[in-house]
């Protein structure tokens, strides 16, 4: 379709352009045996290529306007006023540049001045430079403002990443429970499948491996972590009122990746006639984005998503662009059934009549550009030209999609900038929009490419029987030891072709250590769970008992909080693993004891305002 506009406005603007040339060369012929002025050869060659080329130039720029504006559509490029300043500001500079050539090539061929030509009094010509001058400045201006006053950044996602509420450097306390919720299928691994379960049409169907994972997002249904792919028509084969007969998804199974045969893909025979990338118009799902919200609201992202009774939607997600900032804040959201494109629903983000199987409310490309601009800018650019500590930049080009008890987040890990430590990674609840960025610059993580080398290398040696196994994606997982620890841990599918042969783990701080690895998914955690690491802590002078009274205590499911002799202190069950003892759960379950009893005395071990060793003389799990 785009290569037959050009054609057309191609041949259009040549016919034009011989038309033009023909008439100004009649006009030069006569200007010449009024004037007897003789004109070289050359001259007259370069004047006919410049009449020529302008009306090309012209109706190109027409054409390119017209696909903007209807066929690409002004939806997807906002409801912003900065967008269209952009696209003004190229058009008044492509005006000043042609007419100046038209001025030039007139003035030499007919001595005609250019003020009879064009009349230059006009306020808006006559202005155009400084009107182009002031939009470029407010563009750039907008721009920039952002990176230069981050206080005045108002995005909700960006305010709570800067809540320090929202900041913790303790342990993560959503670990990994169920061996089943960790991805092992990778977005490249679901499209090859997806591709092979088009079947006998797969001919009709673009298999590129771009437009695949375009067309494919993850989601969690029924229960089940998968990825869902709507095929697209290779264009020339999307003629007339062709509708796609079904779509795929994939799911995330780790109990079944190590058979011959998986039994993941499926198929559902649902016809799909709406489509973003549809050919006609009038099924094209930025039809009614340009109708509805043109010049009001930008598409985000379009994700595909299916209900929990398998009915495929598009969900495009809406925000708005601020002038001043040139920044997006998510406003709402569009559900559009793919199979009747005037079944539409809209909600605001924060609408608690959102379908309950809606699992992704918050985009990964949304929270991924705001957890990357949070990273980077939030202390200002100064500070990210001439300091840069504390500042982090993603360590993969995109939020990863993982299910931790039976609740689904984005994950972006963050490396310190210009360094290959992790300082830390943020949680994005895909529903509500929850944010936790979990602080680890204290414990010098390793990035996602040192572990992936580790495990090669480590393979590579032939130690477990395997010279080569294929790594195509690697998940930072919260995983809780068997001592009540909780650890940051790698979990690495090691493929062989299209199944997985063994898992592997690899601890993110002891990332120097041997990693686990082993068959089944439950045989290696299991193994890496009963291991014991050495909690690194900081100690201060020589360790020694005391005895405290203790005032008050509250305790929950992962930090006691006691009063002894007058000063408040935060225990937690990693921090009893170290000391005299390193007994901590013993030591853990008498502490909770000593809190019930209340008014009472209780041995410690402390090294600056950290209990190390807990003793309750009226219990017997541990002694000093």
């Amino acid at each position: 379709m785009f290569a037959g506009m050009y054609l057309m406005g191609i041949l259009f603007a040549l016919a034009l352009g011989l038309y033009l040339h023909r008439c100004e060369e009649e006009e030069i012929d006569k200007e010449n045996e009024k004037r007897k002025v003789k004109f070289r050869k050359w001259h007259l060659t370069i004047g006919k290529i410049c009449i020529d080329i302008r009306p090309v130039i012209i109706s190109l720029i027409v054409i390119e306007i017209i696909i903007l504006f209807m066929d690409v559509t002004w939806a997807y490029y906002i409801g912003s006023v900065l967008e269209f300043l952009f696209v003004l500001e190229i058009l008044i500079i492509v005006g000043l540049v042609l007419q100046g050539l038209k001025g030039k090539i007139r003035y030499n061929f007919k001595r005609i001045e250019l003020d009879k030509m064009v009349n230059l009094n006009k306020p808006i010509l006559k202005f155009r430079g400084l009107i182009a001058i002031i939009i470029l400045f407010m563009l750039i201006w907008s721009s920039i403002a952002p990176t230069v006053f981050p206080d005045g950044v108002n995005n909700t996602l960006y305010r709570r990443l800067n809540d320090s509420k929202n900041q913790v450097t303790g342990d993560n306390e959503r670990t990994l429970d169920d061996p089943e919720e960790v991805r092992v299928i990778s977005w490249r691994l679901a499209t090859e499948y997806i591709h092979r379960a088009y079947g006998e049409t797969a001919a009709m169907y673009s298999t590129d491996p771009y437009d695949l994972a375009t067309n494919t997002d993850p989601s969690y249904v029924n229960g089940k972590f998968v990825w869902i792919n709507v095929p697209l028509y290779q264009y020339a084969k999307w003629m007339g009122e062709k509708k796609i007969p079904f779509f795929v998804y994939v799911e995330n199974l780790p109990s079944n990746m190590s058979r011959e045969n998986p039994d993941v893909v499926h198929r559902v025979n649902k016809e799909i006639s709406v489509h973003q990338e549809r050919i006609e118009w009038k099924w094209r799902l930025y039809q009614p984005l340009f109708d509805q919200y043109a010049g009001e609201l930008e598409v985000v992202q379009i994700r595909f998503d299916m209900d929990d009774s398998y009915n495929p939607y598009f969900v495009v997600y809406l925000g708005e662009r601020q002038v001043v900032n040139n920044i997006v804040e998510l406003k709402k959201i569009l559900i559009v059934d793919a199979t009747n494109l005037d079944r539409r629903w809209e909600y605001a983000v924060t609408d608690s009549s959102i379908p309950s199987w809606l699992e992704v409310v918050y985009p990964d490309w949304y929270v991924y550009d705001w957890v990357s601009f949070w990273g980077q800018n939030r202390l200002g650019l100064w500070h990210q030209w001439f300091n840069k500590q504390h500042l982090y930049v993603p360590d993969d080009t995109s939020a990863r999609f993982l299910v931790i008890n039976k609740t689904t987040y984005w994950q972006v890990p963050l490396l310190q900038m210009d360094s290959s430590v992790l300082g830390g990674y943020v949680t994005v609840n895909t529903r509500t929009g929850e944010v936790t960025f979990y602080n680890r610059e204290s414990r010098s993580y390793c990035d996602w490419m040192t572990a992936y080398t580790q495990i090669q290398k480590y393979l590579s040696s032939g130690i477990v029987g395997y010279q080569e196994l294929d790594i195509d994606e690697g998940y930072l997982y919260p995983i809780r030891m068997n001592d009540g620890t909780t650890r940051d841990a790698y979990i690495f599918p090691l493929y062989a072709g299209f199944t997985i042969q063994k898992y592997a783990i690899l601890d993110a701080q002891e990332y120097t250590s041997q990693p686990f690895i082993a068959d089944s998914l439950s045989a290696v955690l299991n193994e890496y769970k009963s291991h014991s690491y050495v909690r690194n802590i900081t100690i201060s002078g020589n360790l020694s008992w005391e005895l405290m009274n203790l005032e008050n205590g509250y305790v929950d499911a992962s930090e006691c909080v006691v009063t002894l002799n007058g000063t408040t202190y935060v225990v937690t069950k990693s921090d009893l693993s170290g000391g005299l003892i390193q007994d901590g759960d013993n030591e853990w379950r008498e502490l909770k004891l000593a809190i019930a009893d209340r008014n009472t005395e209780i041995w410690i071990v402390r090294s600056g305002n950290k209990i190390l060793d807990v003793d309750w003389g009226n219990a017997t799990l541990v002694t000093h």
